[in-house]
């Protein structure tokens, strides 16, 4: 039926396409991997190739390209983690998604987590899949719906139960994992510093007018409940100014301006608060990683801010090397880099094979998705601890980096510890707000 393999997915998932090719296939594939200017040669290196791999950006910059190439080959186009064309307001590659979708032979979606924030969230994906009769109807009349009752109507239900082949981890005999809550109180300094924002944010929002800029403006004032609860000292750099990624944050991006924290009865103390205390989440985080080191145990850490990264590595886990990763660490070799692969999965390798303990700290943007870290080449345990420092709005983000540790393949039985996860709350903070809200959308998925 195919000839052709086209597979547009975050470059993480490159290795794994061409490892897992050669174990269905028994022989490695003739791959390609379309990067830059490379990919503008797509139609024209097509017959010497026969799995091609693409990453997101790349796809939607080359829509001809891509068309080209799949009216002249019979092709499988698959989009791994396809949650990335979710988007309900149809930005750019959503579009270029359903642009190309038609010229292809056979078209598969897989993803982790396919509604990350709601319903919504399937329509292009699906239609994607059935471009010229799309199963859902028209997007404005399902989108209306779910926002009208919720939820998904039964009758879209029924259309969907067909449509999808889904794999639990109950069918792959995992263990449940455990969830530990750590409801801290912030230290003195930061709850004062956060009341202030607190309710300086509740008098702005409230007093704001103009609806259409209303959620863009929320978006900043979330993000600065969020620093704040985390590390007040991160307030200093973005005084204010935000410009926020949304895939990041699970929020809109937008640049937004706001009232700067000089104007603050606070002000004096978030500049000075670095040197009168460390953040009490900071402080459980570090305690939590230590009692797991000493009992021989590797632990991943999450936190969606470069700057607490720094915090851990030159204060919390001073002398102890801990492993770095955020989108600073490039994903490419740079072109004088003497290391094995790249900067990011030599680090990560560094973490899965090194036989002592250790901490990886990782940001979930840069890290969330087709990352194992369950065991390593020689099919050693690797990590079963990961300790949330903060969560954002992202649904998918939070659901994508569990399975980091607790997936198909992972070393477990009598004796060896269960996967745990380890959530940081600071009491009374947005973070409950945001703990309440990721299970609301894992639920609903």
């Amino acid at each position: 039926v195919i000839k052709k393999i086209l597979v547009i997915g975050p470059t993480a998932s490159f290795i794994p396409w061409e490892e897992e090719f050669q174990a269905c296939f028994g022989r490695p594939a003739k791959k390609i991997r379309l990067r830059g200017n490379l990919a503008s040669e797509l139609p024209r290196l097509s017959d010497a190739y026969e799995l091609f791999l693409m990453h997101f950006s790349t796809a939607m910059n080359k829509v001809f390209e891509i068309r080209e190439f799949l009216q002249k080959h019979k092709t499988a186009l698959i989009i791994d983690e396809s949650h990335n064309i979710k988007n309900p307001n149809l930005k750019r590659w959503a579009r270029a998604a359903l642009e190309v979708a038609g010229d292809a032979t056979r078209r598969i979606i897989l993803s982790g987590t396919p509604m990350p924030n709601d319903a919504r969230d399937l329509w292009t994906q699906i239609t994607f899949l059935w471009p010229d009769t799309p199963p859902l109807g028209p997007q404005l009349q399902f989108n209306d719906q779910i926002k009208r009752i919720g939820g998904l109507p039964e009758r879209y239900r029924e259309i969907l139960d067909p449509l999808y082949c889904r794999i639990t981890k109950k069918d792959l005999g995992l263990p449940e994992p455990k969830f530990e809550n750590y409801p801290v109180n912030l230290g003195p300094v930061q709850r004062r510093i956060y009341d202030v924002i607190a309710a300086k944010t509740l008098e702005e929002i409230n007093s704001f007018r103009e609806q259409s800029r209303l959620q863009k403006f929320r978006t900043a004032k979330m993000t600065r409940l969020l620093m704040t609860a985390s590390n007040p000292s991160m307030l200093k750099e973005y005084s204010t100014t935000f410009n926020v990624d949304s895939e990041q944050f699970g929020l809109f991006a937008e640049s937004v301006e706001q009232s700067p924290i000089s104007e603050l009865s606070v002000y004096d103390s978030i500049v000075s608060y670095s040197e009168n205390e460390i953040p009490s989440k900071i402080v459980k985080a570090g305690k939590i990683a230590h009692e797991l080191l000493e009992q021989g145990e590797k632990v991943l850490i999450w936190s969606s801010f470069k700057h607490n990264m720094k915090v851990f590595k030159e204060e919390i886990f001073a002398g102890e090397n801990p492993i770095l990763i955020s989108g600073d660490v490039p994903k490419e070799p740079p072109s004088d880099y003497k290391g094995t692969s790249s900067p990011r999965d030599d680090l990560i390798q560094e973490f899965k094979n090194d036989p002592n303990p250790r901490v990886l700290i990782a940001t979930p943007a840069s890290l969330a998705e087709a990352v194992s870290l369950h065991k390593n080449i020689l099919d050693e345990r690797v990590c079963s601890n990961a300790i949330y420092l903060d969560r954002n709005f992202n649904g998918a983000q939070f659901m994508q980096s569990m399975d980091r540790i607790h997936r198909i393949g992972m070393i477990h039985g009598e004796g060896i510890p269960n996967v745990t996860y380890h959530l940081i709350i600071a009491k009374n903070t947005i973070d409950e707000k945001i703990d309440e809200r990721l299970w609301d959308k894992n639920k609903q998925m």
